[in-house]
């Protein structure tokens, strides 16, 4: 269901699932759960990345470069990771 969707809007999958996701969270009467970090570290986020390295290409990667570098350093020096040096 969710790929027809993404299909047919031509978008790509993980973007319609976490907005999917984000539509149910919102449902009442559906119970909270919490996940673990490491679960979404070691089996969620793998398939999410390999399916975006695949349908990349080493042309966009290399056009992209430097916005990938700076978000990179950003990311790395953000606050969240205060405790680690830049």
């Amino acid at each position: 269901m969710i790929t027809s969707v993404a299909t047919r809007f031509a978008l790509p999958a993980p973007i319609v699932l976490v907005v999917a996701g984000l539509a149910v969270s919102f449902v009442p009467g559906i119970p909270g759960s919490e996940v673990d970090p490491e679960v979404v570290l070691d089996l969620l986020l793998p398939p999410l990345l390999d399916g975006a390295a695949f349908e990349s290409s080493a042309v966009a990667i290399r056009q992209l470069q430097r916005a990938i570098i700076q978000l990179a350093v950003v990311w790395s020096c953000s606050p969240r990771s205060a405790s680690r040096s830049c």
